[in-house]
């Protein structure tokens, strides 16, 4: 349930359009609306603080430490979701915000004025408020939908452009090689033991779900059994058994089933973006973010699929850590772009940076 639903409490309105300080209402609901968006794995690096009129994000390296967060890719792309969700916030509250970014140390300063025109942007982004309190991660499985997948109108995901770019894929339309591809690439997480040590450093074992402001993630939400919970808790320390694991057919049937599981019924969506700046990952994270909450409000759930899209990225960018295996080496510098190519015709040109499953929850 939206928490937010009540009236807002307007700011006072300067005479000409200028940078306004917000009331602790609106700041309050600004805040609530970064606490919930998305972070880079789980580990939610930035904090903020209100000075003077503005809004200032800062960065904070000792958090964005985990396997996946290469050049601080996913602390990028976590960072233009969080951007997002302050413009939906702020766009509730009538308000225009102005961010600027220092793509070095990331961090963001966001100033707000009120707005005195509405446009069709603003519009869209009003309606997608409610979404924020909405959206969470779904592990779970997904329905079969025989319906069009664009059979209502998407505003925010038709906006393309030189820099960035979000391809919306049926699942029916997904080639048979992309199951084999998907179970590969998730299959990364248990071979590299770094990743396996940073994965389960970040899972809450036995925790509460749906806790969106709480860093990590709760075991119930990784869409496997009770007893695979169990079993990765009590080797958590021992990431070179679980390796050994997945290395024996009979043994590793269970994590196959699960990736099939989650595969099943799916749909997905492709981001790219051009990696000419810092700004065209965080433009790319905006993009993934004003998606994922428009698929929301038409009543589907999604899922970031990290392992699948992330270290293609890093390969791209010659970031994949010094202990990546060969074979994982070779998959993602060669095999994996042309598969995501294979099946996302539009953009080729442009990066993969984050690619999302999606659908109707069972």
């Amino acid at each position: 349930m939206n928490n937010f639903s009540n009236e807002p409490q307007i700011s006072k309105i300067p005479a000409k359009s200028q940078n306004i300080e917000l009331t602790p209402k609106e700041k309050i609901l600004i805040e609530r609306a970064m606490s919930l968006s998305p972070t880079g794995g789980n580990s939610k690096p930035f904090i903020w603080e209100w000075k003077n009129k503005s809004l200032i994000i800062y960065h904070d390296e000792s958090l964005d430490k985990h396997y996946l967060n290469r050049n601080k890719h996913t602390s990028l792309l976590a960072l233009g979701c969080l951007l997002t969700s302050v413009e939906v916030a702020a766009s509730f509250l009538n308000l225009h915000s102005t961010c600027k970014v220092n793509e070095t140390t990331l961090t963001s300063q966001i100033d707000f004025e009120k707005l005195l025109v509405n446009s069709s942007k603003v519009e869209s982004l009003k309606a997608l408020f409610p979404f924020l309190e909405l959206r969470s991660t779904y592990r779970g499985q997904f329905q079969a939908d025989p319906r069009p997948l664009l059979h209502e109108k998407f505003h925010i995901v038709e906006k393309q452009s030189s820099t960035t770019s979000v391809e919306l894929k049926k699942h029916d339309q997904m080639l048979p090689s992309f199951l084999h591809y998907f179970i590969k690439a998730e299959s990364y997480l248990w071979y590299q033991k770094m990743a396996t040590k940073d994965f389960i450093r970040e899972v809450r074992f036995f925790s509460k779900k749906n806790n969106k402001t709480v860093r990590g993630i709760s075991s119930y939400e990784l869409g496997i059994s009770l007893a695979d919970q169990t079993l990765l808790f009590l080797l958590k320390n021992l990431p070179s058994v679980l390796s050994f694991i997945r290395k024996i057919p009979l043994l590793n049937f269970s994590f196959v089933k699960s990736s099939k599981q989650t595969f099943k019924n799916a749909n997905f969506f492709l981001v790219r973006s051009n990696l000419e700046t810092n700004s065209s990952l965080i433009d790319a994270g905006k993009l993934a973010m004003q998606t994922w909450l428009e698929l929301e409000s038409k009543g589907y759930k999604a899922q970031p699929l990290s392992f699948s899209s992330i270290p293609v990225l890093d390969a791209c960018t010659q970031s994949l850590p010094k202990d990546t295996l060969e074979s994982f080496k070779i998959f993602y510098e060669e095999q994996a772009p042309k598969e995501l190519d294979k099946n996302f015709l539009f953009h080729k040109s442009l990066t993969p940076v984050w690619i999302l499953r999606f659908g109707k929850p069972k």
